[in-house]
């Protein structure tokens, strides 16, 4: 049942939030460059700044791995398997009541090395039926028993991340204090696109057992800590169904 609740509660995500982490060359490392790449490089740059043209260009987002914005369902069930090696009853498709889109939603392993499973989901527009959303989620719903401790390590490591990709720093919002949680990171990129990283701890009340095994009156309180993270083709005009305006 609580797996069953898991992909229910990605399809809800996928509709009416907003959540794709890349990973090629990761966090403090670089591509390696010869010496004559390097001059040709500098060349490029000295060129580019004397014609009056920045140069460097801002950080992209355009999709989760193998996984780009516009692809099909077809071709994100390949990302998926060449990406993870993972296929046929290893994905589930669910559809979103509200939104009407559909997530292809997988389970992973240590997606960041000794971070535990994270599920995935790739959302499908309600219109055009391709990639228009990756959302990915780490925490409690994943793994009970999951500290927040664990939780906030893999949040600062993501931000780490996202501090070395350039993104316009106009459009950088770090550290927000929100409901129960913290917009750790928000970014967008030249065409619109979004990455967001939000942290979340979630009061959850449970009636407190008495010592002679009956039930107590009193509750405690323990918190559902959650991780989760988005990566947005068009987070200003969604495809997702809507009520036209004038409808009622």
């Amino acid at each position: 049942m609580i797996r069953r609740g898991l992909w229910v509660v990605l399809a809800l995500v996928a509709g009416l939030g907003i959540l794709i982490w890349k990973t090629s060359v990761g966090p403090g490392e670089a591509a390696p460059r010869s010496a004559k790449n390097a001059a040709q490089s500098t060349a490029a740059s000295e060129s580019k700044e004397a014609s009056g043209k920045p140069a460097s260009k801002h950080g992209e987002i355009n999709g989760f791995r193998s996984a780009k914005f516009g692809a099909d369902e077809a071709a994100i069930r390949a990302a998926i398997k060449a990406d993870f090696g993972k296929s046929g009853d290893d994905i589930r498709a669910v559809e979103s009541a509200v939104a009407r889109t559909k997530t292809l939603a997988v389970r992973v392993t240590d997606l960041i090395p000794e971070t535990g499973e994270a599920e995935i989901g790739y959302v499908l527009g309600y219109k055009s039926k391709d990639l228009i959303q990756v959302n990915i989620l780490w925490g409690t719903p994943v793994t009970p028993g999951t500290t927040g401790v664990s939780i906030a390590k893999t949040a600062l490591l993501l931000k780490s991340y996202f501090a070395q990709q350039n993104y316009d720093p106009k459009t950088i919002i770090r550290d927000r204090k929100i409901k129960n949680g913290v917009l750790a990171f928000q970014a967008m990129d030249a065409d619109g696109h979004l990455v967001r990283l939000i942290y979340r701890e979630i009061p959850v009340a449970q009636p407190a057992a008495a010592s002679d095994g009956k039930k107590a009156d009193a509750k405690e309180e323990k918190k559902v800590y959650t991780l989760s993270l988005a990566y947005v083709a068009n987070p200003k005009s969604p495809d997702i169904f809507r009520i036209e305006k004038g409808a009622f």
